[in-house]
């Protein structure tokens, strides 16, 4: 209901702070959209973070702060900084990639034999030579 509010657009995306679930983790986040619950947002977490800052919620300085946060995916470590304007810089490293399936293919109606491997970054992805 809250991705779909008037005045939201359907590509929303919302994220929802909850109790940590992970051991050394500042937070825990719940992402969401339209469709439902995603497991990692790369924009979301930097979004999260600046609010944070901006709120107060996290303390931030001029040398860098690592945030813990705990999301579906896993343990995202993000850094943060306020510059001497008071602006906040965030970047993160997301969670630990990998290959999950190679040389997998599917019948596509209309077309033919689809090639495609499968990978994780925080969620899975279908990757085809188009």
């Amino acid at each position: 209901m809250l991705m779909h509010e008037p005045r939201i657009h359907a590509g929303m995306h919302g994220a929802l702070l909850t109790f940590v679930f992970t051991e050394g983790a500042d937070f825990k986040v719940l992402f969401m959209r339209s469709e439902g619950g995603v497991s990692m947002c790369g924009l979301g977490v930097l979004a999260l973070v600046k609010v944070t800052g901006e709120a107060g919620a996290i303390a931030l300085e001029a040398e860098p702060r690592v945030i813990r946060i705990d999301a579906p995916a896993g343990l995202i470590t993000a850094t943060a900084r306020r510059d001497s304007q008071g602006r906040i810089h965030a970047s993160f490293l997301n969670v630990a990639s990998r290959v999950d399936s190679l040389g997998c293919s599917v019948m596509v109606e209309g077309f033919g034999e689809v090639e495609y491997d499968i990978g994780f970054g925080g969620a899975y992805y279908a990757y085809v030579d188009a």
